[in-house]
């Protein structure tokens, strides 16, 4: 799936306004997504699509890769659903911290409770 949207709204907004690290670089998203009613073939699919979504990246011409959160599996860097900067890392572990010090909303992406743990 490729999907388009309008950015104008969110790139007229300084870089540092929210913690939304992906200005200048969505314009279309693709999803590759793949639909079984068969668990043995679980593992070829994931592999076939993770090759895909590699191949996309590849080419994407940036040069790091950029995920929205909600498209992410378990194997990109934080720093790709989050943001590169260090300031950001810096922003969101403090938030962590401060509103979540147990944990109670860490889920598939979680984020660090320190600053030395982002990748």
């Amino acid at each position: 799936m490729i999907e388009t949207f309008p950015v104008q709204g969110i790139e007229a907004l300084r870089d540092d306004y929210s913690a939304f690290p992906h200005r200048k670089y969505f314009h279309n998203i693709i999803e590759v997504k793949g639909v079984y009613t068969d668990d043995s073939v679980a593992k070829p699919v994931d592999n076939f699509l993770r090759s895909w979504r590699d191949k996309f990246a590849a080419t994407s011409g940036y040069e790091k890769r950029h995920v929205y959160q909600n498209y992410a599996r378990d194997d990109e860097p934080q720093s790709a659903l989050y943001g590169y900067q260090p300031w950001r890392h810096e922003r969101l572990t403090k938030l962590k911290g401060a509103y979540d010090p147990y944990g109670f909303f860490d889920g598939y992406h979680v984020l660090p409770s320190d600053i030395k743990k982002w990748t």
